[in-house]
């Protein structure tokens, strides 16, 4: 989000063209060490990236937390943006050039191919992925917490 809503990025940023799914967990970049007085405020961030682009121009994901208890590790948060994009059509890249990629860079292809699928979800289903990450309360039947124990692996293979 620091980056999105950075002066560098908000020139190329135009309403009506410019689309995003952004972290809504701000997350720690060199910005931070070399410049203190970087501006971290959330709120502050998303709110001008909704001025810029409108809010329906946007889908904001806590992807560092979701990916955190959903995965085991905060790492696949990037990833799961990427599916999350993805799944709402805004990648020029099919779904077959993703997956190679992911099994390209051969690095913890498992966990990647499970992060890009939960970020799919997202896309579809927020509310029920925070559910699932336990995020979010849960008031539905008994039945319903056996997603709980789901993972969309399944969709990774």
């Amino acid at each position: 989000m620091v980056v999105a809503a950075g002066a560098e990025s908000m020139v190329a940023l135009a309403k009506g063209r410019t689309k995003g799914v952004v972290n809504g967990n701000v997350t720690p970049t060199a910005a931070f060490v070399l410049n203190p007085d970087v501006d971290t405020d959330t709120s502050e961030l998303s709110n001008r990236l909704i001025r810029t682009l409108g809010k329906d121009a946007l889908d904001f994901i806590d992807a560092q937390e979701l990916s955190a208890r959903l995965l085991g590790d905060a790492i696949g948060q990037n990833i799961m943006l990427m599916g999350a994009a993805y799944q709402k059509g805004l990648l020029p890249v099919g779904l077959e050039a993703l997956e190679r990629a992911i099994e390209m860079n051969g690095v913890s292809i498992r966990m990647n191919r499970e992060a890009f699928a939960w970020g799919r979800l997202a896309a579809h289903d927020l509310a029920m992925v925070e559910r699932i990450a336990g995020l979010r309360e849960d008031r539905r039947p008994r039945l319903w917490n056996r997603w709980r124990r789901w993972s969309p692996a399944a969709w990774a293979s």
